[in-house]
């Protein structure tokens, strides 16, 4: 029995190995904890052999134990006694024993034999089931299986079919010739940047053959600088030599005025302003010399107008400081040169000079200014024609854009309609075929008469193969990938 000290040794094993329990599969094991294990194996071992030691037991009774003595006496002659004691009796145990034992082993032949039978009966039945399973869906195969031929016939049909989408798919491909949307595309782009580069800085269209016409027209219409020479050279002296002094005094004064005024406009006004003022002097002055002295009228007129016209030139090239010394420079020099002509000659003119030559400037300002507005007009009505011209051009390009935008829509929408069609169309076919040719080739049994499995076969074989290659010839003008293909055409989507 174990006493006080071994379960003091018991608990204290139990404390050093808790700690031990806890460690996980696959963690290292420590010297020091593999030590404790074996330390207490060892001692449990020391304490068994140690309390394995053989201890005599004492003789000692059972006083709660039953004995021979607390029987019957005829039960405790008849235990005593045995068996042997009736020797008839026991034959007949024996005997009953051996029948039964006969008995036994005839039932358990004869369950065996029963057993057996019923395995036997057990399969019989089961065949019988499948035999009569097997007959059912021969029977119901058989009585539900059509004529092949109608099949075929029909399969034929959708074939037929199928080649004529692909023929009339092919002819529509054919006659688009190499026309592809890309290319209608690049067209349509072309024809954008043809446009914005012949677009006006107004917003209208530019026409080349009207414009070399109007330039034309403008070129042919315009009047030059020696044409207004000529015409005011033509025109014949009125004044006689009685005016001249006063004529050329006047000159000298208007010419005076006329080149400051023209100096001072110039400076303001720059470039438009001078050619005006600088014509308006050279009208006054020459016409004034010509009418004053047809003597000097050459020498002056070829002075004043080089002068002049060195000075048009130098004030159109040259900057506003640059333009006004010059313009200064002129003045100075045809106030020196009108000078030393008129100190050249004597006399006076008188107020007539004035009157001729108030007279006759108005004139010559009224027949420039009607000639110039008349021009400046028909340059007007030109201008308005030619706008009015390419504000149509501009129009009839914009119908045309608009135009082909929706022949570009018509198209797109016409394809893509053609072969969401046609593709819906090659699947429910190719569905339908494939689902035929799987029910047939399931259904199918060796017919005793007519057609035969393996030609029934060896021809949905050959069907099904045209109608792959067919199928795979449309799949090759139908691309059903990133673009859409008909024939040579290709239109990307989006």
């Amino acid at each position: 029995m174990a006493t006080v000290a071994d379960i003091e040794r018991l608990k204290a094993l139990t404390d050093r190995l808790l700690p031990l329990s806890s460690r996980a599969r696959g963690e290292v094991i420590a010297a020091a904890d593999w030590n404790t294990v074996v330390g207490a194996l060892l001692e449990v071992a020391r304490a068994v052999v140690a309390a394995g030691v053989p201890t005599a037991v004492p003789a000692h009774d059972h006083p709660d134990q039953v004995t021979l003595g607390w029987l019957d006496p005829r039960l405790r002659v008849l235990i005593e006694g045995g068996p042997l004691s009736d020797p008839g009796a026991t034959a007949r145990v024996t005997s009953i024993e051996r029948q039964a034992a006969l008995v036994s082993g005839r039932l358990d032949d004869v369950s065996r034999e029963v057993r057996e039978l019923r395995t036997v009966t057990g399969r019989q039945e089961t065949n019988d089931l499948d035999r009569a399973s097997a007959l059912t869906v021969l029977s119901r195969t058989v009585s539900g299986m059509k004529d092949p031929r109608n099949e075929i016939a029909a399969l034929r049909s959708s074939l037929d079919a199928i080649s004529t989408n692909v023929s009339a798919v092919s002819a529509f491909a054919t006659g688009l010739g190499d026309l592809t949307p890309a290319a209608l595309l690049d067209g349509l782009s072309q024809i954008d940047q043809l446009r914005q580069r012949l677009t006006t800085p107004t917003g209208t269209l530019l026409d080349a053959a009207e414009f070399e016409r109007r330039l034309t027209e403008l070129q042919t219409t315009l009047v030059t600088e020696q044409e207004l020479t000529d015409a005011i050279k033509s025109r014949p002296a009125r004044l006689t030599a009685a005016v001249k002094a006063e004529l050329l005094d006047e000159t000298r004064v208007t010419a005076q005025r006329q080149a400051e005024d023209s100096a001072r406009t110039l400076t303001e006004a720059m470039q438009t302003q001078l050619s005006t003022r600088i014509d308006e002097v050279i009208l006054s002055a020459v016409q004034a010399a010509r009418d004053a002295a047809a003597d000097f009228r050459g020498e002056l007129q070829t002075r004043i107008t080089t002068d002049l016209t060195e000075l048009i030139k130098h004030g159109l090239t040259a900057s506003d400081d640059r333009l006004t010394e010059r313009v200064d420079a002129a003045a100075s020099a045809l106030r020196a040169t009108v000078d030393q002509r008129i100190t050249e000659l004597q006399g006076s003119l008188d107020d007539r000079v004035s009157a001729a030559i108030t007279e006759a400037r108005p004139e010559l300002l009224a027949a420039f200014t009607a000639t110039v507005d008349d021009r400046i007009s028909g340059l007007t009505r030109q201008l308005s024609t030619f706008q009015t011209g390419l504000d149509e051009i501009r129009v009839g390009l914009n119908a045309t854009n608009t135009e082909l935008a929706a022949v570009q829509q018509r198209t797109t929408a016409t394809l893509d309609s053609r072969d969401a069609a046609l593709r819906a169309a090659m699947v429910t076919e190719r569905r339908r075929v494939d689902g035929q040719l799987s029910e047939l080739q399931r259904q199918v049994t060796p017919r005793p008469t007519g057609i035969t499995r393996e030609e029934l076969l060896t021809e949905l074989g050959r069907n099904n193969d045209q109608l792959r290659s067919e199928m795979t010839r449309l799949a090759a003008h139908v691309d059903p990938g990133p673009g859409i293909v008909l024939g040579p055409i290709v239109r990307p989507r989006g």
